[in-house]
């Protein structure tokens, strides 16, 4: 059971002396430091009509929305700005939330983690939707967050889109607003305030994926030109990647840590050379048609170029992220040939970023 109180009471322990040492844009937040604006956006959340579940997600997201402004503000001449602050806010929401709240390793605890995480991510797109002209496939790219956490929706994200304008003091604040209404506007109309709509959950017999990869448009290209799958497993280390593969499937496994252990490799050292290896490897593979795991942590979106060397030879990809409880997993760790440190693991879980819906044909979180 989620302590709902605890977390909205004390997620900015510690960081509310950053965010009000950290200046805004006058012309853009003539209210003050960030603090003052994270605030005046938690007063002035719409909380009407929602469960007492849907009031904690977007009471700590609120309080959690502008926490990367911390880390990426910049004073350029005569401008401050913070590039970026919504992507790295969302690792440090996720950081705070699994590290300091233990919410991780159970299916309610990830689905109410990442639902605050996206709304984090994708607070500053409602106010700006106008300005994208690829907004329609945007927006349904955000709703598909939906189907890997149903505590997210386009709802909430509006609520929390339109508590951020009205918390600010700035000229254009009317217009904003109004950009706001418009993306709500837009999902009521395409069915997705509340849900994900038209959009079906397979994906191998549409390639409807690729529209949300490359903004073209939501409509299905209805044709599947792959010839089979490869499944990238995700997850920390400790977190039991081998014993789930080794469960599940019956094909050929690459895997960087088997791979280290051939070559005689230290852990951390010529990570390049095996990398190499194991796309040389993965490539044979490809030439034959031969699906297959790829077994890695594969944490950040770098994952994107792995994704698209299978799509280059005709595969489909499958993204399986595993997540277990702390306990489980150092206990895994240490019974590992090689124990990953924990400060090690404490950064990784710092730059970790789930793998989203549209990232693949096929994405899954499981608990393991």
């Amino acid at each position: 059971m989620i302590d709902y109180r605890n977390i909205v009471d004390h997620c900015l322990d510690g960081l509310e002396e950053q965010l009000k040492g950290m200046p805004q844009d006058p012309k853009f937040h003539g209210e003050g430091n960030v603090l003052i604006h994270t605030k005046l956006v938690y007063e002035n959340l719409d909380l009407s009509g929602l469960s007492e579940h849907q009031v904690a997600i977007l009471k700590i997201s609120a309080l959690l929305h502008d926490i990367g402004k911390i880390r990426t503000t910049v004073i350029e001449g005569s401008d401050i700005v913070c590039p970026n602050h919504s992507v790295v806010g969302a690792r440090m929401a996720r950081s705070i939330l699994w590290k300091k709240f233990g919410l991780v390793g159970t299916q309610e605890a990830i689905e109410f983690r990442e639902a605050i995480v996206g709304l984090v991510r994708y607070h500053s797109f409602p106010p700006h939707i106008l300005e994208d002209e690829n907004s329609l496939a945007k927006t349904y790219r955000i709703a598909s967050l939906r189907f890997l956490t149903s505590d997210f929706s386009l709802n909430l994200l509006y609520r929390l889109g339109k508590a951020d304008m009205e918390g600010r003091v700035c000229e254009d604040k009317e217009n904003v607003i109004s950009e706001v209404e418009c993306f709500k506007d837009l999902a009521i109309e395409e069915g997705i305030l509340e849900s994900t709509g038209i959009l079906g959950k397979d994906k191998y017999s549409d390639n409807r994926f690729l529209n949300f990869k490359t903004g073209d448009s939501k409509e299905p290209s209805l044709y599947d030109n792959t010839w089979g799958e490869v499944i990238l497993v995700c997850g920390l280390p400790g977190t039991g990647k081998d014993t789930y593969i080794g469960n599940n499937y019956e094909i050929p496994v690459i895997s960087l840590d088997s791979i280290r252990k051939e070559l005689k490799l230290k852990p951390g050292s010529s990570d390049g050379k095996i990398i190499q290896t194991a796309k040389e490897r993965a490539k044979e593979y490809l030439r034959k048609k031969q699906s297959f795991v790829w077994n890695a942590t594969n944490l950040t979106r770098q994952r994107s170029q792995l994704i698209e060397l299978f799509e280059t030879y005709g595969a489909r990809t499958k993204i399986v992220y595993l997540e277990t409880t702390q306990n489980e997993r150092n206990k895994r760790n240490h019974s590992r040939e090689d124990i990953v440190p924990a400060d090690v693991i404490d950064g990784m879980i710092e730059k970790l970023v789930l793998p989203e819906y549209w990232e693949a044909q096929n994405v899954e979180w499981k608990i393991v």
